[in-house]
């Protein structure tokens, strides 16, 4: 009985799940079947409370292969999921500057916001990860942006005392005289975070 549920279930199509999961772990010959036998690039996952696309699980499990196949195959990299979160805001967030780079020669833009106002900027700045930060601002991402708390990218930089993402804000006109929604300045959050030094670097 076991080998015959056994051979049943290997003939049974693969769950779609595993499709994200592939693009995930780095499965290049499972995506590269998938494409070639004309499934969608811009295929997302309805059954998770997400709704990620592959190219997003891609980004997230490191994968840069499989974003170069997906990308090569016209995925779209600002394909935004249930929570406006972009294949970008990932890479940002992770710091990953090569997976940042593929994607801003893809067009992606650099601008897009999540749901709370956040740009990929932000997210790179928040962890500190200077090469993201440099790429996006050589890209033309806009300094100021502000998310819902009113924070700018000058604002996670400030309170992280991030000196040298701070000095690439600066360079790129980021403004020292804008106040969050608790009338905060970044120089108040590098000072409240004990980077005195930075804080008054930062006095408008």
């Amino acid at each position: 009985f076991f080998f015959v549920f056994s051979v049943f279930s290997f003939l049974l199509p693969m769950p779609r799940e595993t499709l994200f999961t592939a693009a995930r772990k780095g499965d290049v010959e499972r995506l590269t079947s998938y494409l070639e036998n004309g499934g969608s690039p811009n295929e997302k996952d309805d059954e998770t409370n997400r709704g990620v696309s592959l190219l997003q699980c891609a980004v997230i499990g490191g994968q840069e292969d499989i974003v170069d196949m997906l990308i090569k195959h016209k995925a779209n990299p600002d394909y935004a999921d249930k929570d406006e979160t972009t294949a970008l805001h990932f890479a940002a967030d992770r710091g990953l500057s090569n997976m940042t780079q593929k994607l801003l020669d893809a067009g992606a833009d650099t601008d897009v916001k999540d749901s709370g106002k956040r740009t990929p900027l932000h997210f790179a700045c928040n962890g500190g990860h200077v090469d993201v930060v440099r790429l996006l601002l050589d890209s033309g991402a806009t300094p100021n942006g502000k998310n819902v708390a009113g924070w700018t990218a000058l604002h996670y930089a400030a309170s992280k005392g991030s000196t040298e993402i701070v000095e690439l804000l600066m360079s790129n006109r980021a403004r020292l005289n804008v106040k969050d929604q608790g009338d905060q300045l970044p120089c108040d959050l590098a000072k409240e975070n004990g980077h005195m030094e930075l804080a008054q670097r930062l006095q408008p």
